[in-house]
């Protein structure tokens, strides 16, 4: 993946990068990005090509290291949170929908698979506000 670098400001280069806007209470739209206190190592802070998502979704359906990824956790009470490392693991009819979704200033992003069907998705938005699990919602009604 040569198209994604965890940001540090004022060290890393981020090419042809996106930024996140929100529409204001006049319709205008206006720039609302990250800063350094947003953009953590991690959450709002890992910045991706639509290619390195492809290469990532491919290693976590086929590498062995990925198989942990899958394992929900369970809390002390018994709860399955079906949260796993970094993925959700919804459970759909007879399908599994597994996924990764955040929002944070003004992006939205939601980047999973479905492997009984083979079916890859990625939906991202730099506009604030948008429910970015519509998408997920509209995906199970064509299931």
């Amino acid at each position: 993946m040569h198209n994604s670098v965890m940001y540090t400001e004022g060290v890393s280069v981020i090419k042809n990068r996106a930024y996140g806007h929100k529409i204001t209470g006049n319709n205008r739209i206006i720039v609302c990005d990250q800063g350094p206190n947003t953009a953590t190592q991690g959450d709002g802070g890992l910045y991706s090509s639509i290619h390195d998502l492809k290469k990532y979704l491919c290693f976590i359906q086929h590498n062995p290291l990925a198989q942990k990824m899958f394992v929900p956790n369970i809390l002390p009470n018994g709860t399955n949170t079906k949260y796993g490392f970094g993925l959700q693991i919804l459970k759909h009819k007879n399908y599994k929908i597994i996924y990764h979704c955040g929002e944070t200033i003004g992006t939205n992003t939601i980047i999973g698979f479905i492997p009984r069907l083979g079916i890859e998705f990625a939906f991202m938005t730099a506009l604030s506000g948008i429910d970015t699990e519509i998408f997920l919602k509209n995906l199970l009604r064509c299931l």
